[in-house]
């Protein structure tokens, strides 16, 4: 498919290459106000020829193309386990990673800077055929599923997506949106992270764990071998839950049950996105925060901590960004604060009483607060009362996803309250391309 989209791009070009030369044909006699010569005549009869001809071709070839699209559906490429062809459903439309098998898997950023649309619904949406009644988004899902379906749609959704385990798979576009409304909240994602389709519960890529080094040789000299050391990310999908109650009566008589639906679950996916991603302690069930990486690229700010002092506030994120920079990091586009020290950013003031400016590299960094951002650390004598910052270019952190979101409902009705509760479930993990790339502060008081 990538073949014949990039031959399609190269037919088009060449047609509207022609079209403008036929034009200038044209442009010039009328210019000269004569009739064309014959050998203009000739050379634009061959152009329209070859026009033609490319038209044809071209047709041909999108005709390939959408067949190529219309195997990519629902029945032919996912099944509610989260299996997925990409080599057939994959567009053009995102960066090119592959597996060990040679698939390409898709990769989501929200910066990207060159394209209008990077949303896993959106590529889902366009790749897999999904019609507009399909495009059901969670909230709706999950009413339909405690209340009853209402409409052919929603019956059709339900009854396609119950699965052995007692819980039921919401569909694919579904789950897409659900992602991607986590991305748009979640300040990580919101940094630059990069989402990874995950199509099975493990995928590995590699990363550089210690880098190469060149040195200048004379003619006829030995040449020293100074290979980069090269390890593995090891991406395994971990399951983030989130609990939602509500009475049948609401759900039945509320008009907007299915936005405060997706508004509780987006808030709580999120909030754990960012959790996980920052302070994750590393384990079979939770993935490791970049606060508890082995190796980033910390600055200390002293043996019991220190506070940003007055005079020189931003100091410690330029020291940081200088450790960065001495482990040959990308400069950090983004950091990450508590709002504790976003107050203290807001507040601090010169000596003239001026608001404190940060300096110009800090300064054109985007800043993000999360209440994720741990402000109850420990560091020498100052006990659970140091905070951290964060700064990196967010780009070079993964989350791996897999494209599948389960419901598990509560066997019966609470009889205390009244109330229904159900279970949503996500999958995924996060991995660094290499842990220096995250530069760390964990002592500010």
């Amino acid at each position: 498919m990538f073949d014949r989209q990039k031959e399609l791009n190269e037919k088009r070009a060449k047609r509207a290459k022609l079209v403008e030369d036929q034009a200038g044909i044209l442009d010039k006699s009328k210019a000269e106000n004569r009739a064309r010569t014959e050998q203009e005549k000739i050379r634009w009869d061959n152009i329209n020829a070859e026009v033609h001809l490319l038209d044809e071709e071209i047709k041909q070839l999108e005709q390939k193309i959408q067949e190529d699209r219309n195997v990519a559906t629902n029945a032919g490429n996912v099944n509610f386990s989260g299996s997925v062809d990409w080599s057939r459903a994959l567009g053009d439309e995102t960066e090119q990673y592959y597996d060990k098998e040679g698939k390409p898997i898709p990769v989501f950023s929200i910066y990207k800077r060159t394209r209008e649309k990077n949303t896993v619904a959106d590529f889902v949406g366009r790749n897999f055929n999904i019609g507009a009644s399909e495009k059901m988004t969670p909230g709706r899902i999950i009413s339909a599923f405690i209340r009853g379906a209402r409409g052919e749609a929603e019956q059709r959704a339900l009854s396609e997506g119950v699965s052995a385990s007692g819980g039921y798979t919401v569909p694919i576009y579904t789950s897409a949106q659900l992602i991607d409304n986590v991305r748009a909240k979640a300040t990580v994602f919101q940094a630059g992270a990069q989402t990874f389709i995950l199509d099975s519960q493990q995928m590995t890529l590699a990363k550089i764990t210690a880098d190469a080094t060149a040195a200048w040789v004379g003619e006829g000299s030995t040449i020293t071998a100074s290979d980069p050391t090269f390890g593995s990310v090891p991406f395994s999908a971990k399951a983030i839950k989130a609990t939602v109650k509500a009475s049948l009566e609401v759900i039945q008589d509320s008009i907007n049950i299915g936005q405060a639906i997706d508004m509780t679950l987006t808030g709580a996916f999120a909030a754990e996105m960012d959790n996980a991603a920052y302070n994750g302690a590393g384990s079979a069930t939770v993935p490791k925060g970049i606060l508890n990486y082995s190796s980033p690229s910390i600055y200390a700010m002293g043996t019991n901590g220190a506070i940003l002092s007055t005079t020189t506030t931003y100091n410690p994120f330029t020291e940081v960004v200088k450790v960065m920079l001495d482990n040959n990091c990308p400069e950090p586009g983004s950091y990450v604060i508590p709002p504790k020290i976003y107050k203290t950013l807001m507040q601090a003031q010169d000596s003239t009483y001026q608001p404190m400016m940060p300096p110009p590299n800090i300064a054109r960094m985007k800043q993000y607060v999360t209440s994720k951002m741990p402000t109850n650390l420990t560091k020498g004598t100052s006990t659970t009362v140091c905070s951290a910052v964060v700064f990196a270019d967010f780009s070079n952190l993964y989350f791996g996803s897999r494209l599948q979101t389960t419901i598990y409902p509560t066997t019966e009705v609470l009889a205390t309250n009244g109330q229904y509760s159900f279970v949503a479930v996500m999958r995924g993990d996060w991995q660094p391309r290499r842990e220096a790339d995250f530069g760390v502060i964990k002592d500010i008081l």
